[in-house]
């Protein structure tokens, strides 16, 4: 059995955070049929497809912070591999 540990940089993965991404965007054009928090992960369709969407910020006025990079991004990620069987 062999492990090992492997860490990719988050310029090879999913990019570094671009503040650009972060949003103001209007109550209107928010889900209407559910309660909105901070923390909450929405889904968002772009031209390429879905896309996930997290909820930094709940304004007093119904419009909400939305932040359109990937949840990983700007992350290291530190995966440990272990070799169980060669078949």
């Amino acid at each position: 059995m062999e492990t090992k540990k492997v860490t990719i940089p988050a310029d090879k993965a999913y990019g570094p955070r671009r503040e650009e991404m972060v949003q103001e965007v209007p109550k209107d054009k928010l889900p209407q049929d559910q309660e909105l928090q901070a923390g909450m992960q929405l889904v968002a369709q772009g031209p390429h497809g879905a896309l996930p969407v997290t909820i930094k910020e709940v304004k007093d006025d119904g419009s909400a912070v939305l932040d359109f990079n990937h949840p990983l991004a700007g992350q290291d990620l530190t995966f440990e591999l272990e070799l169980v069987e060669i078949k």
